[in-house]
């Protein structure tokens, strides 16, 4: 038998979108009241939460709280069901009650900051069916497909979104350019690898911006003035022949597991600037930093590589930075530093080209860079490839601490998994029976 189905929403101001399904496509919501329409050519409604006759909404809430669905009427007899993840069967709802006509009694539950919530609306034939939805107030989703995310680029979102908004990038490449003026916000990709915002330049003023596993690929990159800006688990590509640099001019400036290659400067000071940088990665710039600044405080490098660029420091303030237990090309005083070879895994990529995307910074096993951080510096939990912080390489001595020591630069190496793989490329070869015979007869710590 053929077969329609139409079902509407219906914001308190009026708006009035359609639903799709299945469930990861449907429509993105926050606390508020909802209306649903429903109209089926069909002689039965949904009998269980396996009905297929169903609308589904999708919830991501910016914070930790309290989550609370309640029908306010429904004309007919239907289901309320709610899922933390988008079911692939029946029996994997977090909660599903009957909605009998009229019904005013619901569910509640403590919901995980950044987590999808499928609520899934199973109505009969025809009817409305009248909701509100009270939690936590939800992040702004940006995909690629229009159906996917509430916007489909990151400056829709941006000019969308309220101080204290969060703004969660799905998968994809986006283009653009970006103003951020007078606002605190946060925008979280999917992972460095994933997530590219291709931004022609990002222009930060009098704000504070958040920015979490993404990589900005643009040979114009961040503008901040008068702000606080944030970056963690980033990578910043200026790509071939880029100029600039991440400039600051009045601000505090902090990253974090970030890789900064392939600018003039990968970091440009002036104006009563504060900038720290941890557990990062300074790669194939012309300089390194490039300190103009001398009201502010010096730059300051903790547990990070600066390698491969034509200079470390440079610029009038240049002479007043602090490193410590970071790799300096060249050298540099301060505790914990050294200047070696960084033994990347692949620093010109699979293409032999250096300067593109595909250029691997990793530290291979053999790396003097492997447990040889400051294990107090703030890196946080996971580096740029969101792999776990402190992992302990049985082939190195723990030099920058005790009992584990984190790894300098923004990616922690792992033990390989392929025996006898001792450089961290995938294969066993000459370059690992090099590894082997340099060690070879020496006690293991």
């Amino acid at each position: 038998m053929s077969r329609a189905f139409v079902v509407a929403l219906s914001f308190t101001l009026g708006l009035r979108a359609a639903l799709a399904q299945p469930c990861s496509y449907g429509g993105w919501v926050g606390p508020g009241n909802y209306l649903l329409t429903a109209q089926y050519y069909s002689p039965t409604g949904p009998s269980s939460c396996a009905a297929s006759r169903d609308a589904w909404l999708r919830y991501m809430p910016q914070t930790s709280g309290t989550l609370s669905v309640t029908p306010t009427n429904f004309d007919n007899s239907g289901m309320l069901a709610l899922y933390a993840s988008c079911p692939q069967g029946p029996g994997e709802e977090l909660f599903c009650i009957p909605t009998p006509p009229g019904a005013s009694s619901g569910f509640s539950l403590t919901v995980q900051p950044l987590v999808t919530y499928y609520l899934r609306i199973g109505m009969a034939d025809f009817g409305d069916y009248a909701f509100t939805i009270a939690g936590p107030p939800a992040a702004r989703v940006v995909g690629l497909d229009g159906a996917a995310g509430q916007y489909s680029s990151i400056p829709e979102a941006v000019n969308a979104a309220q101080d204290g908004d969060t703004i969660v990038v799905l998968p994809g490449e986006y283009p653009g350019d970006l103003i951020i003026d007078g606002r605190s916000l946060r925008i979280i990709g999917a992972g460095a690898s994933q997530t590219v915002a291709a931004l022609s330049f990002v222009d930060v003023y009098a704000s504070s911006l958040r920015l979490e596993r993404l990589t900005f690929s643009s040979p114009n990159p961040i503008f901040a003035g008068g702000s606080h800006v944030t970056a963690r688990a980033c990578v910043f590509d200026g790509g071939v022949g880029a100029g600039g640099g991440q400039v600051t001019t009045g601000s505090t400036a902090d990253f974090y597991n970030c890789v900064i290659r392939n600018y003039d400067f990968g970091v440009y000071t002036y104006s009563a600037t504060a900038v720290t940088l941890t557990n990062c990665t300074l790669v194939a710039n012309g300089a390194a930093v490039y300190d103009n600044d001398n009201l502010g405080p010096p730059v300051q490098l903790t547990n990070c590589v600066v390698r491969n660029n034509s200079l470390a420091f440079d610029g009038p303030d240049a002479s007043s930075t602090v490193a410590t237990y970071s790799n300096i090309q060249g050298g540099w005083p301060g505790e914990g530093n050294i200047d070696a070879d960084a033994q990347f895994v692949d620093p010109d990529g699979a293409d032999n080209i250096p300067g593109n995307l595909d250029d691997d910074y990793r530290l291979a096993s053999n790396s003097p860079c492997i447990d040889a951080g400051d294990i107090y510096a703030p890196a946080g939990a996971f580096d740029v490839a969101g792999v776990p912080r402190v992992v302990d390489h049985p082939s190195h001595s723990n030099t920058g601490g005790w009992p584990a020591a984190i790894d300098m630069g923004a990616y922690e190496a792992q033990p390989p998994v392929c025996v006898g793989d001792l450089d961290g490329d995938g294969s066993v070869g000459i370059a690992d029976l090099s590894i082997l015979l340099t060690v070879y007869g020496t006690m293991c710590p």
